[in-house]
């Protein structure tokens, strides 16, 4: 019998003819003779910057144009604006900077500049044609739909007077109301939000809001810096402090969130802590951000647009549990997925020959007894494995023919080097070295290591877990009982891939760090096991790179003939 479920997603309606027209914002700010010149000193392309103030300028700028009184405006605070009327002609408007508004005038401050405005219709789509717009997400898709409605019901909540939204990255929303975080910082409570395409009840491509709740920190709003600093430590080792910018004049710019992968690790924990919420919890906050963002507004009345005040209700059914199968045991997984290996030994048990410690002579003794704990915690789950070596290493050498030479030592021979060290900059030039020497590494830091010699169960299980698939060992297999029951898996080639940014989710401005696509597949002779490949791809795209993806498909293919499958 099938069991209702509700879902964070809420129908989208779009009343049928329902025109938006796409226009180009450019805003250049600069002396007359050079304000065609991208590369002139003292020229501000304030459509091309990214950071809160040029955005605020250009909104401010935007919307006292007395060109769009009576048309519903959606603005990216860039370059794009979106009209639920058209404008009777582009605009072209320049202004010297002594006849701005005095907000403009303090914050452009060359008297001798001037601003130019200029507004261009580029096209016009119906949101409520749906039928282009294709209801699997592949790079042919036009995303124009879902990015307008998702612009039309950010406005709102933006740029109302009371109880505002600030945007913060690409979908998120953040209160402005704040709470106390620690040493100083604060945090908010916000939302992450998209518009998809999914196939209705009758077929037809519908639009759908999904909606998630999740908290950050901040940096509290101008404040001064000095403060800022005083309280987050005791003392600042910091240089210039009464130079060109002494400290007691820089003020913290408002919205200005903290990083996470930038905080210390005392801070990084309750941070994380911040959006770690019982079901229960997060769907109330979901519910209570959907009705704070009152998404029924003016302006998504003036695009046709209406959301269903109700969750998505569906149907579900409940699987039975699946069954672990180790080493002549099989183990129930529990209401998560999880499961418990206790006692029991690996399904299909491997080794090294060889298990080198790379680390300092000062961390000799807790390294040895880390690597004592993992080599009789392997032992335990029916791994071949041999005393451990030391070898002295610095850790922190940034030469990688270093690294290269130590490795080779144990080229040939089936090794893993446990390398651990308190070096935050070491694991990619240890990575690196293992591609190109062929020994398997297993990277701790020391803090990690020390925990394993004191005796820390979970983090010891999960290194051992790691140590026998990289030996070629198979921890588990996965029986899904009746459910897959005509899943023929020596048959079936399963893949499965994904795309990561290294910037983050919250990186501004342009970058030349690739990102990274990733496959994984049951493509070995064993169809339980799985590898993996990566290839890298053009910075911060969605999309998987289909020419990369043919080749490394192909290889998974290949690999998976000489492997007799057929």
């Amino acid at each position: 019998m099938l069991a209702k479920c509700t879902a964070s997603q809420w129908v989208i309606t779009v009343a049928p003819k329902s025109l938006a027209y796409q226009y180009d914002v450019d805003i250049v700010f600069g002396r007359p003779e050079a304000i065609d010149d991208d590369n002139a000193k003292g020229v501000k392309k304030l459509t091309k910057s990214n950071d809160d103030f040029h955005k605020r300028l250009c909104r401010h700028i935007l919307e006292s144009l007395e060109a769009l009184d009576g048309i519903t405006h959606s603005y990216d605070e860039r370059a794009i604006m979106w009209t639920n009327k058209p404008l009777k002609q582009d605009i072209n408007l320049t202004v010297a900077q002594p006849h701005l508004d005095k907000f403009l005038q303090e914050s452009l401050k060359d008297s001798e500049a001037v601003l130019r405005i200029l507004v261009s219709k580029t096209r016009t789509i119906d949101l409520s044609d749906l039928l282009f717009t294709s209801v699997r997400t592949n790079p042919a898709e036009d995303r124009t739909c879902r990015t307008v409605t998702e612009m039309i019901l950010s406005e709102s909540p933006i740029t109302r007077k009371d109880n505002p939204y600030v945007s913060i990255g690409a979908g998120q929303l953040f209160e402005t109301s704040s709470e106390y975080f620690d040493r100083g910082l604060i945090y908010r409570d916000g939302n992450k939000k998209g518009v998809q395409v999914v196939k209705g009840s009758s077929n037809n491509p519908q639009l759908w809001l999904s909606l998630d709740f999740c908290r950050k920190v901040f940096f509290p709003d101008n404040v001064k810096f000095i403060d800022l600093v005083q309280s987050f430590m005791a003392s600042a080792n910091m240089s210039n402090g009464h130079g060109d910018f002494p400290l007691e004049l820089l003020e913290v710019l408002p919205n200005q969130p903290v990083p996470i992968v930038r905080m210390p690790e005392t801070l990084k924990e309750k941070a994380l802590e911040l959006n770690r919420l019982k079901p229960h919890e997060r769907f109330a906050l979901i519910q209570k951000q959907f009705k704070k963002l009152a998404l029924n507004n003016s302006v998504t009345t003036a695009f046709g647009i209406n959301i269903n005040s109700q969750m998505i209700v569906g149907d579900f059914q409940r699987f039975q549990r699946m069954r672990i199968i180790l080493d002549r045991a099989t183990v129930e997984s529990n209401d998560q997925g999880s499961f418990k290996f206790d006692r029991n030994m690996y399904y299909n048990a491997a080794g090294f020959a060889k298990l080198v410690v790379f680390a300092t002579r000062r961390d000799y003794q807790k390294s040895m007894e880390c690597a004592n704990a993992i080599v009789q915690a392997a032992l335990n789950k029916g791994m071949q494995m041999p005393k451990p070596s030391f070898k002295e290493f610095d850790t922190y050498s940034k030469h990688l023919n270093e690294w290269i030479k130590a490795m080779n030592e144990f080229k040939g021979i089936k090794t893993v080097a446990l390398i651990i060290d308190n070096n935050k900059e070491s694991h990619p030039i240890v990575k690196l070295a293992e591609a190109l020497t062929g020994v398997q590494t297993q990277h701790l830091f020391f803090d990690t290591a020390f925990k394993v010699a004191r005796g820390r169960p979970q983090t010891l299980e999960n290194i051992v877990h790691k140590l026998n698939v990289k030996a070629g060992g198979i921890n588990h297999l996965v029986d899904f009982g009746p459910n897959l029951q005509k899943l023929k898996l020596a048959e079936t080639l399963i893949i499965a891939l994904d795309v990561s940014h290294p910037t983050g989710d919250d990186y501004k401005g342009s970058t030349d760090e690739p990102s990274i696509g990733g496959l994984t597949g049951n493509y070995l002779a064993n169809p339980n096991e799985f590898a993996g490949l990566f290839f890298f791809q053009s910075p911060r795209q969605e999309a998987v790179d289909q020419t990369s993806l043919k080749i490394y498909v192909k290889k998974m293919l290949q690999q998976a003939q000489k492997c007799g499958r057929s």
